[in-house]
């Protein structure tokens, strides 16, 4: 009997022994799975932060992209206007560079007109002193005395009447207002379409006349007689006056036109007009 008492005591123990170890094995591992909880938690919320902090980067650099999209549209627009800009002054340019060749050619033909002139002028130098050579002889004989003349050409007035080409002769010891005229006059006022008319006058009429052209840019017919008072104030009914209107510009009433037809009654006075 004290044998099997003995038998149950040790069964009693093994089996208290056993439990023991089974809640030591379970404190152990809740310990572990506790130990790992915290773990992962703490890498959780690391994983979290760092996140968080890439976010935070990306919205930085997001910030950072629309700012910059916004300076390459106003730098695009910067461009856009720069390039306008030169191709506005390249069409400025090239208006320039016509306008200087037109200018180019006006002086041209100006250069021309004006050596016309100068050789009208010598002409009409020579023709006068050649008068008052025949003249001084038939009032003083052998004398050996030579009048002077002075002769002022292309005197240019900013005055109302505009004067230009006007030949003054003066004489050192008399007038020579009693000169007879070699030749009749031919006064032309006109536009630039008739600025050329003294070469194919001059060919035409020959020596028989002295030829004066009168040429405004541009004008019409109010224009083109304005301040033509001082060209024809000594013509007589053997010089001719031609007005030449600017284009489909016929106005025969106007006041300069009246009042320089009232002034040519002693003359020829011809009245044309460009198509």
């Amino acid at each position: 009997m004290q044998r099997g008492a003995r038998d149950r005591e040790e069964k009693m123990k093994n089996k208290e022994t056993h439990v023991e170890k089974d809640q030591l094995n379970d404190n152990v591992s809740n310990v572990i799975r506790v130990e790992e909880a915290e773990r992962l938690s703490r890498e959780i919320v690391d994983k979290s932060e760092t996140i968080e902090s890439i976010k935070k980067q990306m919205h930085i650099l997001e910030i950072n992209c629309n700012g910059h999209e916004i300076k390459l549209r106003n730098y695009e627009e910067d461009i856009e206007i720069k390039r306008k800009e030169v191709e506005d002054q390249n069409t400025i340019n090239r208006e320039l560079v016509n306008t200087i060749r037109i200018f180019e050619t006006d002086n041209a033909i100006y250069e021309k007109e004006l050596y016309d002139m100068r050789q009208q002028i010598n002409e009409m130098k020579e023709e006068l002193r050649k008068s008052v050579g025949v003249k001084n002889r038939n009032n003083s004989g052998s004398s050996s005395r030579k009048d002077e003349i002075v002769i002022v050409e292309n005197e240019n007035d900013s005055g109302p009447s505009n004067k230009k080409n006007k030949i003054v002769v003066e004489n050192k010891n008399r007038s020579l207002l009693s000169i007879k005229k070699i030749k009749n006059k031919l006064v032309v006022f006109t536009h630039d379409f008739g600025k050329h008319l003294w070469e194919y006058l001059n060919r035409v009429l020959g020596n028989r006349f002295v030829i004066q052209i009168v040429s405004k840019p541009f004008a019409r017919l109010t224009d083109v007689v304005a301040g033509a008072e001082c060209y024809i104030k000594d013509l007589t009914s053997a010089d001719y006056v031609i007005l030449v209107a600017g284009v489909n510009n016929l106005d025969v009433r106007c006041r300069d036109y009246v009042l320089l037809a009232n002034k040519c009654f002693q003359t020829n006075l011809l009245l044309c007009s460009i198509p």
